[in-house]
């Protein structure tokens, strides 16, 4: 992947998280997104954070990266730390 190939792929995950948060907030049922986050989870954000990651970044880099974007986060609850990103990236 290039840097090219990563911005494309951010913004997808921006476009998924927020459509993500949306169907949260319009009241579908946490359980029935199940399967939708674990998609975003594992095929985008994990392979976006590996990207950052080769390239040198930290996980509260990545997090703030996140933050500044206003990327809401898989339960469109609290906010990106390194400790979440870590987890993404882990496979936790």
């Amino acid at each position: 992947m290039d840097d090219k190939e990563a911005e494309a792929l951010f913004n997808e995950i921006e476009t998924k998280m927020n459509e993500l948060k949306f169907k949260i907030e319009i009241g579908i049922p946490f359980k029935k997104l199940e399967d939708e986050r674990r998609i975003i989870k594992i095929k985008y954000l994990r392979t976006w954070i590996r990207y950052k990651r080769k390239k040198g970044f930290t996980y509260q880099q990545i997090g703030d990266i996140f933050a500044e974007r206003n990327i809401p986060t898989l339960s469109s609850k609290g906010k990106w730390g390194s400790r979440t990103i870590h987890n993404i990236d882990t496979g936790k």
